[in-house]
Formats: C-alpha cells, structure tokens, sequence
C-alpha cells in the first residue's frame, strides 16, 4: 500500500464549522487533531463515507496492481465503516466518556488513542466494560484509564510491549503513567505540589517512566503530549531490542516474564 493517503480536501474548511465553540477543550482538540492528520495526511473529517470507500478502493487497486470491482470494494468498505461505528467505536466512546474524570482527560484518552494506532500497531484499552480494541502485531500498546498502581491511581497507564520470535521468544516492555493536573487543582498549594512530586517519585522508583501535563499543555496541543508519550514508550522497548540485539541475545521466556511481572509492579 502506498505509504501516502490521498486528502480530500484541506483541513482549513473544516475549522469554519468550530467557530461557535469556540474557546473550549472541544475546539482546541479539533484544531491540534487537524494539524496531526496534515502531519499524517490523512482525508478530512468532513468526508463522507462515500468518498473514504472511493479512496480505500484507489488504495486496493494500487496495491494489487490490477482493476478490480470498484462497486463491490466500495459496498464492502462502507459495511466495515458501520460495523467499526456502531459496535467497537461506539462502545469506546461510551466506556471513555463515563471512566474519564474532566474533558482534559477525555481530550487525552482520545489524542492518545488516535496516535497509538498510527504505524499498523495493536492498541487494546482496558476500561471497565473489559478490553477493547485488538493485539495484532508485534509492537502492542495497552492504555488503560484510572489505573490503580499500587497506593496511587493515575490518570493513563500505557504498557508497550515488544515481541520478537527470533529462535526463541524475546518479549520487550515498558511503561509510564500519564497525570493530566486540572488548572484549579495541582499546584494551586505548595502543599499538593510536594505531594504530586513525592507521588512521581515513588512510581519511578517502582520502574513506572511519569508524564505530567498541566491543564495548558493539553489544551495547546494535546496531541503533542500525546505523541510526545507514544514515542517515548515505542523508542524504549525498541531501544531494549537493539541492546539485546548488540549483546547477542534477547530475554529468554523465563526471564521476559519475571521482567513482566516486575514493570507491573
């Protein structure tokens, strides 16, 4: 498949219609999501299934090297289109709008799930109504909301985990948690301040990396923070492959599962 998506149209149009929100979490996200799918070049939001169908029919064609059923490809897609709509999709929008706590993190959840997805890698969400999403490939991101580690609970947890069946399984992971500060909450006192550091601290210690964003930073740029994450998490479980790679050999199943167990703490 080629690696560039045909756009429909340019995502200037697009902001027009979030003129009457705006100022809110909503608008912003909108505006840092069309900058991310310009990045990406992605179609626009605006179009409409008709002409996704149309463009995942090019891609079919392009990538078979034939002519093919354009009629039959197109009803096909747009089945797909509905089914993902109203059976996966629409249960992760409804299971992330009752566990998220504030529209920062809903923006979050969202700006996370978007970019971890981008490269064909498996993203499964761990919410309250059980796991969704899917494990295929060989890099695999977890993102679960409200996770409980220990004594604490944090806004994300993201696992990435790396495996590699090369003569024997070597499995690669890391993980960090996500803190989205309110404007009115953190930092407001000396004293929480000390308590939020002491906290990352403490889950540092227990292997966990931590990324803390102030209410400004998502409401900037979400997806910034978002990718800023998923890039850290990628590069690290790669970084580790490479390092067993150079040293001649990677974990062995034994040891990939005690480092498991460990990073879950």
């Amino acid at each position: 498949m080629s690696e560039e998506r045909k756009t429909i149209t340019t995502g200037a149009e697009a902001h027009d219609e979030h003129a009457l929100w705006e100022n809110t979490i909503g608008a912003q996200f909108s505006s840092s999501l069309h900058t991310f799918m310009r990045l990406h070049s992605w179609p626009a939001l605006c179009s409409t299934p008709a002409e996704l169908a149309e463009i995942i029919a090019d891609q079919a064609e392009e990538q078979a090297g034939k002519p093919l059923d354009r009629q039959f490809l197109r009803i096909t897609t747009l089945a797909l289109l509905v089914q993902s709509a109203t059976t996966s999709m629409q249960n992760l929008v409804a299971e992330c709008s009752a566990v998220c706590e504030s529209p920062i993190e809903m923006a979050m959840f969202f700006a996370l799930a978007i970019v971890a997805r981008e490269g064909d890698r498996g993203v499964t969400f761990v919410l309250p109504g059980g796991l969704m999403g899917d494990a295929e490939g060989d890099l695999h991101l977890t993102i679960q909301p409200q996770a409980q580690i220990g004594a604490y609970r944090v806004d994300f947890l993201l696992t990435a985990q790396l495996i590699e069946e090369e003569g024997r399984i070597a499995v690669y992971r890391k993980q960090a948690a996500v803190e989205c500060d309110g404007y009115e909450w953190h930092d407001s006192t000396k004293e929480q301040a000390i308590r939020d550091r002491r906290r990352d601290r403490d889950l540092q210690i227990q292997g966990f990396s931590v990324f803390r964003y102030a209410g400004a930073e998502i409401w900037v740029n979400v997806f910034k923070c978002a990718q800023e994450v998923i890039s850290f998490l990628v590069d690290a479980v790669e970084g580790q492959r490479v390092a067993a790679s150079l040293r001649g050999k990677g974990p062995g199943r034994e040891g990939s599962q005690q480092a498991c167990a460990q990073a879950s703490g």
